[in-house]
């Protein structure tokens, strides 16, 4: 017993220590949307993501990133689409200019999904039927932006994100998929 109460004072002396350290507003929720740009099967077309993060300190934060990129299969006849989402856990570094301006930089890891699909693409002068299963692998982000907040809480974001994802071979090309995407959105602490 007089152990399971030195452990519990320790572990209490030692949560107080990390709260001291906490920032007054020690959450942050952003919703993003977006245009992106894929180096591989995809045309590039528009991008969703959201995230929430929970702040350590004034400069550093662990977040969680959802992000949904939607697009027009290259080369596919009747413009089919297909879709990738990832999740990713990433630790980010804020550099606040002052209280309302705020650059940031993150690097994640994480899955991404990728839908199954049948469709026909053209090739050469003929056609070829393709079949994409699904797949989930591993992810990759790097990324860097600016928050501006409007109020002590609210403001807008702007983010610039590099995301590679490990994919099996998509129609024969390649077995990786590389996007860059610019979002901008809302972001709220609290």
């Amino acid at each position: 017993m007089k152990k399971l109460v030195i452990t519990a004072l320790v572990l209490m002396t030692a949560s107080l220590a990390l709260m001291a350290q906490t920032p007054k507003n020690p959450w942050t929720w952003e919703l993003q949307g977006g245009y992106y740009t894929s180096s591989n099967f995809m045309d590039s077309d528009w991008n969703a993501s959201t995230g929430i993060a929970y702040n350590f300190t004034d400069n550093w934060k662990l977040a969680f990133h959802a992000t949904y990129w939607d697009g027009k299969i290259k080369d596919s006849l009747n413009s089919t689409t297909n879709n990738i989402w990832t999740f990713t856990i990433a630790p980010e570094y804020d550099y606040n200019l002052t209280d309302k301006d705020q650059f940031f930089v993150f690097v994640g890891a994480g899955v991404a999904d990728l839908q199954s699909k049948d469709y026909w693409i053209r090739e050469g002068g003929g056609l070829l039927y393709v079949h994409q299963p699904s797949q989930t692998k591993w992810a990759g982000e790097v990324g860097f932006g600016y928050r501006r907040f409007f109020t002590p809480n609210v403001g807008m974001s702007f983010q610039l994100t590099y995301t590679h994802m490990g994919f099996d071979s998509v129609r024969y090309v390649c077995d990786k998929t590389d996007i860059g995407d610019a979002r901008i959105g809302l972001v709220v602490r609290f």
